[in-house]
Parts: structure tokens; C-alpha cells; sequence
């Protein structure tokens, strides 16, 4: 019962020998261990505080049983804590997961900035007469000296931003927005920034070229991750128009970095 109800091993020394009853009353620490499939695990007391082991999952099958038979392109992806992490072709190419890490470091001067990670799950923008139906995620790393790493993986958006760089005001650019809904188009409202902190619009800045674009906002948008949750972002078409929008929410298990 101290070891998931697996049979105890055989002694190959004296098969008249019986085995001493290992007691469970050892007090571990409370720290878990983050699998490579994003579950968490604790440490057995009845195995000298070793982490249990981590489920085992067949890499060759998706979550709904199909093959993963996607051939990939070979770039890596750099998280924030340092770390590289490769395509997956069980997931439709995207990136793995990033290990989560309390404390980072990115910095060119090699000081650490503790980061937030939002993610929102794109979809159409309402009432948006856009041709493709826009799927995928953005996820925004916000760190501690203001900075914003954003990280958009959304298929079905508009490829005249990979082709020419625009001239329209918005054009091929992602921005928060003042609403909390992706509902209504009257209520997600105008781009929202810090107007105390800036004088004008600072993501129109952010622009993407991409469906799997990486951007670094400097200084970010005057708010940090906490006051952002819940606020819808959007992605804008070469011509300005929104054509899809998401809601902004904390990220738990894993964070986004920079592409290579």
C-alpha cells in the first residue's frame, strides 16, 4: 500500500527470506515535481522522499487517439527561464510547453525578473466579416521591469501582413482592449493602456508578420498581469479591421518566451 499497490521484488538470494515492512512515517517536503505532460507529483514517504514517479504516456498518440505523424519544422523555442524547447507533432506543430519558473533570466545586464504568463484562446471577432475563421493562442509574459514578451500561435489570420508592411493605423497589430467580453463588439471597446504612464496608443507597436510571430513590448502598457486578466485582446488585419479576439487568463501550468 506504500508503493501504489505494486508487487513487492523478488530477492533472488533466498526465496525462504520475507521482506521487512518498510513503515511510512517519514515527513517529506512539500514541493512538487512538474511531469513532461504538465502534471504534478509529490514525494513518497515510503521511499525515502524520492518523487513519485510520473505517468508514462504514449508519445506516439495524441489526446484523441491519432497518430503523430506531422513533420515539423526544426526551430527551437526559447523560454523565458533560459530553456529551449522543440515543435510538437502531436499537437499540430506548436511549441511545447515551457518549464514554469518562479524567477527568470533574460536580462543582457543577467539580472532576474520574476514573470506572470496570460494566455487567451483566440477566436473570431464578432460580427467580423473576415473570411477565415481564426484559431489558435496568444500568451503574454509580463515581467517585473515592465516588459511584455508576446508569444501568437493562431492559424487562419491575415497574410497580407507576412507579404507588406502596412500603412494603415492598427494594421497587423495585437491590442488589450477595455471590455471583458469577446461577445459583443459594442462592449470590448477602444485599445486600453496606462494614459498616465503614455501619450499614445503603445501597441501599435506590436505588430506580427506571422501566424507564429514573437514581439517584445518595451514598457509594456502601463498595467501589470494582475490588473490585465479578464480584458479581451484582439488581432487586427492588414486593414486595420479586428478579426479575432480572446480572453486574457492566468496561465498555470506553463509560460511562453522567445522564438529562435
Amino acid at each position: 500500500p506504500c508503493n501504489n499497490c505494486e508487487f513487492r521484488p523478488c530477492d533472488d538470494k533466498d526465496s525462504n527470506e520475507t521482506f521487512a515492512v518498510i513503515p511510512c512515517d517519514q515527513v517529506c517536503a512539500s514541493d512538487m515535481f512538474e511531469c513532461p505532460n504538465g502534471s504534478f507529483v509529490g514525494r513518497d514517504a515510503c521511499n525515502d522522499c524520492e518523487f513519485s514517479p510520473c505517468k508514462i504516456e504514449d508519445k506516439n498518440l495524441t489526446s484523441s487517439g491519432t497518430a503523430c505523424n506531422q513533420v515539423c519544422a526544426e526551430d527551437l523555442f526559447n523560454c523565458p527561464n533560459g530553456s529551449y524547447v522543440e515543435r510538437d507533432p502531436c499537437d499540430y506543430c506548436n511549441f511545447q510547453p515551457c518549464v514554469k519558473n518562479a524567477n527568470i533570466t533574460i536580462a543582457s545586464d543577467g539580472k532576474e525578473d520574476k514573470y506572470i504568463t496570460l494566455r487567451a484562446k483566440m477566436g473570431l471577432y464578432p460580427n467580423s466579416t473576415f473570411g477565415d475563421n481564426p484559431e489558435g493562442d496568444i500568451s503574454m509574459t509580463f515581467l517585473d521591469s515592465g516588459d511584455i514578451f508576446i508569444a501568437l500561435h493562431v492559424n487562419g489570420i491575415s497574410k497580407d501582413c507576412s507579404i507588406n508592411a502596412t500603412e494603415v493605423e492598427a494594421g497587423c497589430t495585437i491590442q488589450i482592449f477595455r471590455g471583458i467580453t469577446c461577445q459583443n463588439a459594442n462592449l470590448i471597446g477602444t485599445p486600453w493602456w496606462n494614459d498616465e504612464v503614455f501619450d499614445f496608443n503603445p501597441w501599435l507597436d506590436v505588430t506580427y508578420s506571422s501566424t507564429t510571430s514573437e514581439i517584445i513590448m518595451t514598457a509594456g502598457h502601463g498595467y501589470d498581469a494582475k490588473t490585465s486578466v479578464g480584458h479581451a485582446v484582439g488581432i487586427h488585419a492588414a486593414d486595420g479591421n479586428r478579426i479575432a479576439c480572446g480572453i486574457l487568463e492566468e496561465e498555470t501550468a506553463s509560460s511562453d518566451g522567445i522564438a529562435v
